[in-house]
């Protein structure tokens, strides 16, 4: 009678051991490359970024700034992040729940059209929206909404990391 326990027992802590290293450590904000994979503008416009950007649209955020590219030009800028009181943190503190972006300087056109001159202008108004509304999906992503928007499907950036 003891064996037949010890099984189901073995089983669910190695289910409990494995769940936990799952759920564990979020990617961390800083240090780690984001790739924007959606850019939400309203229900009416697809928000997957085309071909042409895919890998090439990104994030990387510094203690209190942020560079990144759009696909056609790269930019930088500074970001403030904020927890739920709107207090000032560190871009490290997982109690980030807004970042607020400021200053944001593009250099050059990159010569897109179309398409990709369409999620250039969004992602860029959406950053300049300032202040974007964090919720981390599952880890290695992190949905930024407008925090301005009232709007059932809020403007917003999905990015994803593998780090």
């Amino acid at each position: 009678m003891g064996t037949r326990f010890r099984a189901p027992a073995a089983a669910t802590a190695l289910a409990a051991i494995l769940l936990t290293g799952c759920t564990q450590g979020q990617a961390p904000v800083v240090s780690s490359n984001w790739q924007v994979t959606n850019v939400y503008t309203d229900a009416e416009h697809p928000s997957v970024l085309p071909d042409g950007l895919a890998g090439r649209t990104h994030l990387a955020f510094g203690d209190s700034t942020v560079a990144g590219d759009t696909g056609c030009s790269p930019f930088t800028g500074a970001v403030d992040f904020l927890d739920g009181n709107g207090e000032r943190v560190a871009a490290t503190d997982t109690t980030a729940a807004t970042f607020v972006f400021r200053d944001l300087t593009v250099r050059g056109d990159g010569g897109c059209e179309g398409a990709e001159l369409y999620f250039h202008d969004a992602l860029l108004e959406i950053l300049r929206a300032g202040e974007l509304r964090v919720s981390r999906p599952q880890d290695g992503e992190l949905l930024l909404t407008d925090a301005t928007d009232t709007g059932v499907d809020k403007r917003g950036l999905r990015l994803t990391t593998s780090s």
